[in-house]
């Protein structure tokens, strides 16, 4: 096989790998913004609900004993 049908080879088996690698790096981007998404969410809800009031620091002191 001759260096000239070599090189169209390789280079076209490169950018195939650049595009993999691409479409791999998108799939675990999306991933970790819905993990994000669904951490804000629950940041939220936590945030929005009052303290129980069996909750010894939701009580008028900082929750240790004097």
């Amino acid at each position: 096989m001759s260096t000239e049908l070599l090189i169209p080879f390789l280079t076209f088996g490169g950018t195939l790998l650049l595009v993999v690698t691409g479409l791999l790096n998108f799939s675990v981007f999306v991933r970790q913004l819905r993990a994000a998404r669904e951490q804000l969410e629950t940041a939220r809800r936590q945030l929005e609900r009052p303290p129980a009031a069996s909750d010894p620091t939701s009580a008028a002191g900082d929750g240790r004993d004097v």
